[in-house]
């Protein structure tokens, strides 16, 4: 495995929280769909999926010729407030987003 902080460079990037956040709201997420979804190439979120693997965050469960992305019990544990973290930071840029147009139409 890489050194200590490569799993915080994983959590601290966007598009890896994206796909986790994808993958926790989906009943089933494959690497194909979420590349799409997430606007990363398939070889990157390929390459994200493997390492969130190796730290046991996920797993892969064959279904025909796709491998459904579902997590441990570990990764629940961290993507669970890592969505509400996000949410909370969606909900602050919506609210910025109507304040700066209610500026622009005081102007």
């Amino acid at each position: 495995m890489e050194s200590d902080n490569e799993i915080e460079k994983l959590f601290f990037k966007v598009k890896p929280v994206r796909i986790m956040i994808n993958v926790a709201g989906r009943d089933e997420s494959y690497a194909r769909k979420l590349s799409k979804d997430v606007g990363a190439t398939y070889a990157h979120t390929v390459k994200v999926l493997n390492r969130m693997k190796d730290y046991e965050l996920v797993q892969f469960e064959p279904k025909g010729r796709k491998k459904i992305v579902t997590f441990t019990e570990g990764g629940r544990d961290i993507v669970d407030p890592l969505s509400s973290a996000y949410r909370e930071v969606e909900k602050q840029q919506r609210k910025l987003g109507e304040r700066g147009n209610n500026l622009s139409e005081n102007m």
